[in-house]
């Protein structure tokens, strides 16, 4: 079965971007030839990096190009509109790790892009409508949308772009109801190839993934033991 558009590649080294691990290399090369392609897993296992650098890449080897960052609003007690600012002041906080990157990469490029409105921050609740044409779009705590909400946040995706999903399903608030899950289901249903087979999925589910450090490695594994004795 055919893709259902053709996609741009993503250079995996232009910025030095290297795999540290075998998932590493799948969640790249799933960047690469993929529509949609979702990273789950630990936290500290590189999907936050990969995701940036492959965006930054997108928008200097793509003219006119937007990269759109998005999360849907998983405060326990506050929506967005209560924080002080515009709406890039009030999502600083959660997206912090993603503009940092960009930035490192796309030096002083990174603000004329955001005063141009090529680099585009947009709270979940505000995509209904919009749509989002040769850009490179990434969703952070997907496992906190509902399969409605997923519904309309992929189908704002036009021609000529990548979506990058990253979340973790252990932590899903909704169970067997997140749009997470039943995204992964879609990749995983042959019934649907021309949706199956735009979808990447590379789930970063053992602890030796994670590359931020062999502290954090560690540690991982020792709440994981803690939790598996009963911890709570």
């Amino acid at each position: 079965m055919k893709k259902v558009q053709k996609k741009k590649k993503v250079p995996s080294n232009s910025l030095g971007l290297q795999a540290l691990s075998q998932n590493q290399s799948h969640y790249i090369n799933s960047i690469d030839d993929n529509v949609v392609s979702v990273g789950t897993g630990f936290a500290g296992s590189g999907k936050t990096y990969i995701a940036s650098t492959c965006a930054a890449q997108f928008m200097i080897d793509n003219r006119d190009s937007r990269i759109v960052l998005c999360r849907p609003n998983v405060s326990d007690s506050k929506s967005i509109g209560f924080l002080p600012g515009e709406e890039l002041d009030k999502m600083a906080p959660w997206i912090t790790p993603y503009t940092d990157i960009l930035r490192k990469h796309l030096n002083g490029n990174f603000e004329k892009a955001l005063q141009a409105g090529n680099i585009q921050v947009v709270p979940f609740e505000y995509m209904q409508g919009r749509t989002f044409d040769n850009s490179f779009v990434i969703l952070d705590e997907a496992q906190h949308t509902t399969p409605k909400e997923i519904e309309m946040f992929l189908k704002r995706i036009g021609k000529d772009s990548k979506v990058v999903v990253c979340g973790d399903i252990p932590q899903a608030r909704l169970g067997s109801k997140s749009g997470l899950k039943l995204l992964i289901d879609m990749h995983k249903d042959s019934s649907l190839p021309e949706v199956s087979d735009n979808i990447g999925v590379t789930d970063f589910n053992n602890p030796d993934d994670i590359v931020r450090s062999i502290f954090c490695r560690e540690i991982t594994k020792a709440f994981d033991r803690y939790y598996a004795m009963g911890g709570n």
